[in-house]
């Protein structure tokens, strides 16, 4: 005897609903890519919800890609020595520091909502943060 054909519809409606629910990207502590060596990680579509301290902590020639991601946390990108971090689309919203750099850190911003102030020491350099 076959299931009636609605049972069987509703039953791939529930899997599926759970399968997306189960692949959310949510991050609600400091993500870190301190690497000795060329690292690259990539963020597709997460949320970061962030109580203390940075979103992100980048260092050691790490190269990070957030990809239309929401960020809230205090410090939305602490990067030092040589880390490489683009920010595509999304949202970094900062209750103190939007980026904290230093040594020759970069951080690249391209159609990004922000706020937060920025610190800058030494060499580091931020790009496309619009006024």
């Amino acid at each position: 005897m076959r299931p009636p054909r609605v049972l069987v519809r509703l039953t791939f409606a529930l899997l599926a609903a759970t399968l997306s629910l189960s692949c959310e990207n949510r991050v609600n502590r400091t993500r870190q890519c301190l690497g000795n060596g060329s690292i690259t990680k990539r963020f597709d579509q997460y949320t970061f919800e962030i109580e203390s301290g940075p979103a992100l902590d980048v260092a050691g020639n790490c190269h990070i890609i957030l990809d239309h991601c929401d960020v809230h946390a205090p410090i939305g990108i602490r990067a030092t020595e040589n880390a490489v971090v683009e920010v595509r689309g999304g949202s970094i919203i900062a209750s103190d520091k939007l980026v904290e750099l230093s040594g020759n850190a970069r951080v690249t911003f391209e159609q990004v909502q922000t706020q937060g102030q920025v610190s800058i020491n030494g060499a580091a350099t931020v790009v496309g943060l619009r006024p």
